[in-house]
């Protein structure tokens, strides 16, 4: 093998470790770019999931506080068949 292709063989792999380093401060950027985007999402999925969590709340409510009538009603409705 002669100094030329030594030399040859050398400079196209510098070449593809600079094309290598430049695909990864690519890559780099993409990745920063994605994280970014994907703590907003994740933000924004938590606070709607806040929101719903407290719809379930007062829905629960809701529906204990009219079992709790129901059973008080029919209650009173026992009651007053039994006490004639």
């Amino acid at each position: 093998m002669d100094q030329n292709d030594r030399t040859q063989r050398f400079l196209e792999t510098a070449d593809k470790v600079e094309s290598l380093e430049e695909r990864v401060r690519e890559i780099e950027i993409e990745m920063a770019q994605h994280d970014a985007q994907c703590e907003e999402r994740w933000k924004t999925t938590f606070n709607r999931l806040l929101g719903i969590e407290d719809a379930m709340k007062q829905m629960e409510s809701r529906l204990l506080v009219g079992a709790g009538s129901m059973i008080v009603f029919l209650a009173g409705v026992i009651v007053t068949l039994l006490m004639r």
